[in-house]
């Protein structure tokens, strides 16, 4: 789809034991059961339903938030008619499920982002969850990350002891092992138990994170944050979404327990997901079917040596793992911690194969900027801020193209002239094809840079500004070099 096509779309989850009776003497004595068969499958799925609420959002902001991987952004309140057609990884609308866990002596709940992304920040009554018994508790949201759809949730008010809380599983799941998975399709159903096998390990089910779990328990609308549990009642995987675009319910994915248990440590702990940054700018470009990876520059402050043995040079391999494309490779070294070493494996004009090892230092705000900066002005944008406000400075681009359109009463107007000047209000895309992205609302700098990031992945980028009389200019950004499409991983 053409960056034209693109912009024009914009018009538009007791016991059943019976009792026994009396027997006549002698009695018949209880079987003792074995420690890995201590209670029935249907004892144990009651007791962890009694860990399962429905997360309901109840007063809702027409404009997600824009966590995008580091932390919270302010919600901002819509201004354009045309940002309501906005949506993001949406299984549920306003109702998705979640668990409880306990942290530090206090009950959690642990959900989807996009079950919660759109509460309204500036509501006490956004969020509510209800337990297995029908209590319902308002909420307050810790933190959550965008990248790995993974959101927490704090009590305002005393808990309830119904609750159960549930334990991440640390062990590695097996492909063909029994799973169930616990949630309340549709936000009618609570309490509701579907069971599958594991079909599949370290999916990728979006353009920016892998590390699902693919099974066959099934999903629906409402199970969105839910836990996938194993025969045991341990949590395998939250469940984050089902069948795609292929439409097929028998798809169901999970984040995988220990990437999502590390987020969740690191959002109750901090707020957000502490990330590592080498300082690379790593280029793919597809040929004849085949991806390559230029490291086209790395940030100041690396040694020399090693600057000159990773610039201009193909990158093959992460860790060892042989790269196949640039959303692989982005969910790779989503996954590095800050102060780890990492080995890359690169290879020169000449064929020779040489190992460089990195060490991560924090992505904090100041080195997103530094990454990002270059990146926008090869795209023909230069970025400040004055009182508030994003400047932009357009003007052509090195690499790629660029449309601009203005949405109004509905109807979009192609427009020959690219403005040199622009105060955007939002940043992201909009595509009738693709469900995953959405137009965030922007405040300052940082918001902006932690969504270039994002879409610098794809390749492709949409700047809205408001133009007055509920009319909105779209400037459509596409990197390329030449004809071939390009995308960057900011790392």
């Amino acid at each position: 789809m053409t960056v034209f096509r693109t912009i024009l779309a914009l018009s538009l989850f007791v016991n059943l034991a019976p009792l026994a009776l009396a027997q006549p003497k002698p009695p018949v004595p209880k079987p003792t059961p074995t420690p890995t068969q201590s209670l029935s499958l249907s004892d144990m799925l009651e007791n962890r339903l009694r860990g399962v609420v429905t997360v309901e959002v109840m007063d809702r902001s027409n404009n997600p938030r824009g966590f995008f991987g580091i932390g919270q952004n302010p919600a901002v309140k819509p201004k354009i008619d045309a940002f309501r057609k906005s949506v993001f990884l949406t299984d549920a609308e306003s109702t998705g499920s979640g668990f409880v866990i306990r942290r530090n002596g206090e009950l959690y709940i642990v959900t989807n982002c996009h079950v919660v992304e759109k509460a309204n920040d500036e509501s006490e009554e956004a969020i509510y969850v209800s337990s297995l018994t029908g209590e319902r508790y308002r909420m307050k949201l810790v933190g959550a990350d965008t990248i790995r759809d993974i959101a927490v949730l704090k009590f305002e008010d005393r808990p309830g002891k119904e609750f159960q809380e549930l334990a991440f599983r640390s062990a590695g799941v097996r492909v063909g092992e029994r799973v169930y998975a616990l949630g309340t399709p549709l936000g009618k159903f609570p309490s509701s138990v579907t069971e599958g096998i594991v079909s599949g390990l370290n999916r990728q089910v979006n353009s920016t994170s892998s590390g699902y779990i693919q099974s066959s328990a099934l999903l629906s609308p409402g199970n969105s944050g839910g836990p996938l549990i194993d025969a045991r009642g341990a949590v395998v995987g939250v469940n984050t979404r089902s069948g795609g675009k292929s439409g097929n319910n028998q798809l169901s994915f999970s984040l995988h327990s220990t990437l999502a248990q590390r987020t969740v440590e690191e959002i109750i702990a901090q707020g957000r997901v502490r990330r590592g940054s080498l300082g690379l700018e790593i280029t793919s470009a597809s040929l004849l079917g085949k991806s390559a990876f230029v490291i086209s520059s790395v940030l100041p402050g690396t040694p020399e040596p090693v600057r000159k043995r990773l610039e201009g040079n193909i990158l093959t391999h992460v860790q060892g793992i042989r790269l196949s494309n640039s959303f692989e490779l982005f969910a790779i070294l989503d996954q590095i911690h800050p102060g780890e070493e990492v080995k890359l494996q690169v290879e020169d004009d000449k064929k020779q194969v040489q190992e460089v090892a990195l060490r991560a230092s924090e992505l904090t705000d100041e080195r997103l900027a530094e990454l990002v900066r270059p990146y926008l002005k090869s795209l023909g944008i230069e970025a400040s801020e004055t009182t508030g406000k994003i400047q932009l400075k357009i003007s052509e681009a090195p690499r790629g193209e660029a449309a601009f359109v203005v949405v109004s009463g509905g109807k979009s107007q192609p427009s020959e002239r690219i403005p040199a000047q622009m105060v955007p209000v939002a940043a992201g895309w909009l595509d009738d094809d693709d469900d995953d992205h959405v137009l965030y609302p922007l405040q300052g700098l940082r918001s902006l840079h932690l969504i270039v990031r994002r879409m610098a992945v794809e390749g492709r980028l949409m700047l809205a500004a408001d133009e007055g009389e509920k009319s909105v200019g779209v400037l459509g950004l596409q990197a390329r070099v030449g004809i071939i499409p390009i995308q960057t991983v900011l790392h």
